[in-house]
């Protein structure tokens, strides 16, 4: 259901999005119009994932999501999924 949801407003996103709480990026491949797509996660969801670094696709590590390591602007859109 949130694949179709995404889908339906995939073109409204445009230039950079950020991830938070991203996972493995599984709704990456639906914002085929974007510049980058930038996933983040905290260090919990490697340590619970048991995740080698080979597996890992997380570009930016965070803490909690409440200070974020990037300057005011940086993002277009933000997908915050599951993180709460």
């Amino acid at each position: 259901m949130l694949h179709n949801k995404i889908h339906r407003y995939q073109n409204l996103f445009s230039g950079n999005i950020l991830d938070i709480g991203a996972r493995s990026k599984p709704y990456r491949n639906l914002f085929t119009e974007v510049a980058q797509y930038v996933g983040t996660n905290t260090c919990r969801h490697h340590q619970i994932n048991h995740l080698r670094p080979d597996e890992d696709t997380t570009d930016v590590w965070i803490g909690d999501g409440t200070a974020l390591p990037f300057q005011n602007a940086t993002f277009d859109g933000v997908v915050f999924k599951s993180s709460l």
